[in-house]
């Protein structure tokens, strides 16, 4: 490979990277199901543009990366059409990660976080699950969440309450004119 193409595929990093960290999401939360709590985690970019979710789109196939897409249709509030998409399997959001954690700055812990999760899910050696990290079948809704799962949340929870995306107050800049 020369070392423009070399130089094209870090810049198309460093610019998902940039989309994810304004525009992203990277998360571990809960949910109940049948009175149950789970625990899951999520990696998703929401934009009204179509032309960045083409590029992000663009580069996940170039990737061989898989998604999903979901397209929210807000004609009768006038708002503007809104496309979330999400990256569910768990090999997939450890490569997606590996490949632009080098330019993330302000969600890169909350990445490398949910990259340490999904190698914990993958290594779970009581759950039957494809070359891809997905269930075999319909999800397991059955799993029952351990310690560690529990674990994972708190420590999203702590890093998000402490982030800087958090900030009640408004920073004061220096202007030097």
């Amino acid at each position: 490979m020369n070392k423009t193409m070399n130089n094209q595929q870090e810049t198309l990093k460093a610019y998902i990277a940039g989309i994810m960290d304004g525009e992203g999401t990277f998360c571990i939360s809960h949910h109940t199901y049948k009175k149950k709590w789970f625990v899951r985690k999520t990696i998703q970019v929401a934009n009204t543009s179509p032309l960045i979710i083409q590029f992000v789109i663009d580069f996940l196939k170039k990737n061989n990366l898989r998604f999903y897409l979901r397209t929210e249709l807000k004609s009768k509030t006038g708002k503007l059409v809104s496309y979330k998409l999400r990256i569910d399997r768990l090999k997939d959001a450890i490569i997606f990660i590996d490949l632009i954690s080098g330019y993330l700055t302000e969600k890169k812990k909350f990445a490398y976080l949910v990259k340490e999760f999904c190698e914990y899910r993958l290594s779970v050696d009581n759950q039957k699950r494809d070359d891809n990290g997905k269930f075999i079948g319909f999800i397991n809704f059955e799993r029952t969440i351990g310690e560690k799962d529990i674990d994972f949340f708190k420590r999203y929870r702590a890093l998000r309450d402490s982030s800087e995306t958090t900030r009640r107050k408004p920073h004061n800049f220096e202007v030097k004119i």
